[in-house]
Order: C-alpha cells, then sequence, then structure tokens
C-alpha cells in the first residue's frame, strides 16, 4: 500500500489497530464479535458489513451501546443483521437507537451488498460512530 501512497501500518493484534483507528470496517462471518467497543477511540467510525444474518456478529455489545448507530435500510438492519438485532433483542439498544440514512427495497434476489452501484444505497451495511 506504501507504494502507491498509502501510509498503511502493519499490527499484529486487532485491538492495537483499533485503539489507533480513526476509521474501523469489519467484514468478516464471525459467529462472535470480533471488534470490542472499549477498544474504540471517541469518534470513530466503525462500519460493519459482514453481519448480514442474526447469527453474524462482528461487534460486541459494548460497539452498539456506545455509539450512535446508522443503517441503509432499518426493515433489514433491525431484523436480519446479526449487529443490531442481537443486541434489540436482549435489551442492549432500542430499536429507535438506530437511524436510518436511505431506506430501499432491495429487488427480489438480491443479497446484502450486491445492490446496484448506482443505486444511493448500494452498501447494505452497518455503521456507527462512536461516542
Amino acid at each position: 500500500m506504501r507504494e502507491e501512497g498509502i501510509d498503511a501500518k502493519a499490527f499484529p493484534e486487532a485491538e492495537a489497530a483499533v485503539r489507533e483507528a480513526d476509521i474501523v470496517t469489519c467484514l468478516t462471518a464471525s459467529h462472535d464479535p470480533v471488534l470490542r467497543g472499549q477498544w474504540l477511540r471517541p469518534g470513530a467510525h466503525v462500519d460493519l458489513v459482514g453481519g448480514f444474518t442474526p447469527e453474524i456478529r462482528e461487534g460486541d455489545d459494548d460497539v452498539a451501546r456506545r455509539s450512535r448507530l446508522f443503517a441503509d435500510t432499518l426493515r433489514f438492519t433491525l431484523t436480519v443483521c446479526g449487529d443490531y438485532a442481537a443486541p434489540i433483542a436482549e435489551g442492549v439498544i432500542a430499536k429507535e437507537a438506530v437511524e436510518a440514512i436511505c431506506s430501499i427495497s432491495a429487488p427480489a434476489g438480491f443479497l446484502a451488498g450486491a445492490l446496484p452501484t448506482k443505486s444511493p444505497c448500494s452498501r447494505m451495511g452497518a455503521e456507527a460512530i462512536s461516542t
């Protein structure tokens, strides 16, 4: 990445990287959270895009609890995305805490993250800003 002019730095563990990061992106299929809210710096932007089923969790409850929460589609996010559906079901956060930034209906057959790139909501991700 440095060859392309990007000031990149490798970390041996996720915690060290997250503690220094202003932007944290996760794209996993983990059933156990890989991101801990206690690692986040105030004001960090978190983009959780892998949790497209209720069983998948990228961020722990502290990520949801400490953050201002956004979603591309509330209907999908509140009921299907594990990073929001689980904390809502467990009473960690209220569904009203999740703010929509774009509401659309995906065409039949489309999977999360597979909307046409011309769509204003081409990413079906969940985003948070740590407080």
